[in-house]
């Protein structure tokens, strides 16, 4: 841990879950080949955006070694800042096809990895009065590995070359601090 004048430096070891399900609903058909004869003509609907056709959990768990940032850059404006390195990450994907009734039961496939990530995440806090706080940053997230795809209703594993997971986005908070005595 390091002070200096309104900078604090801090180092830290931890953990990490990450999780995130995507589903994608209905289908509409593309020109194809054969003239829509099997599924319909080009922008038809073949399947309505009711149904859920596919949806992908990824789960990623992992060791977080990183640097914490906090500056006070004037009287009520403070900037706080992570780098984490993750060098030792484990991912679970489950993938499932809801119309494919050919794949067995769900999830169809099983991809799981170890790997590495990085995050990386920096915010400006203005203080409104001495218990309010609000603030505003960006978040940068990403995830790789390499491993091994389990088609699991026909017992066959191949290699997964590469799985990636990324996360890009703004954020912003309203903090309340109680008074302590």
């Amino acid at each position: 841990m390091g002070y200096r004048g309104n900078l604090v430096v801090r180092s830290f070891v931890g953990s990490n879950y990450w999780q995130e399900s995507m589903s994608a609903y209905g289908a509409r058909c593309n020109a194809d080949d054969v003239g829509g004869r099997y599924w319909g003509a080009p922008g038809s609907m073949a399947i309505p955006f009711g149904t859920e056709v596919i949806n992908n959990k990824s789960m990623w768990s992992s060791l977080r070694l990183g640097t914490d940032v906090t500056a006070r850059l004037l009287d009520h404006v403070t900037f706080h800042g992570d780098a984490v390195f993750l060098p030792a990450a484990y991912l679970l994907n489950e993938d499932s096809h809801f119309l494919r009734s050919d794949l067995g039961p769900t999830p169809h496939i099983e991809d799981s990895g170890t790997g590495w990530c990085y995050q990386l995440e920096g915010e400006l806090k203005i203080d409104v009065n001495d218990n309010r706080t609000v603030g505003a940053g960006v978040r940068h997230w990403y995830a790789e590995t390499g491993g091994v795809v389990d088609w699991v209703y026909f017992a066959e594993d191949s290699d997964l070359q590469d799985f990636t997971s990324g996360r890009f986005g703004v954020f912003g908070n309203v903090s309340y601090r109680f008074s302590t005595f």
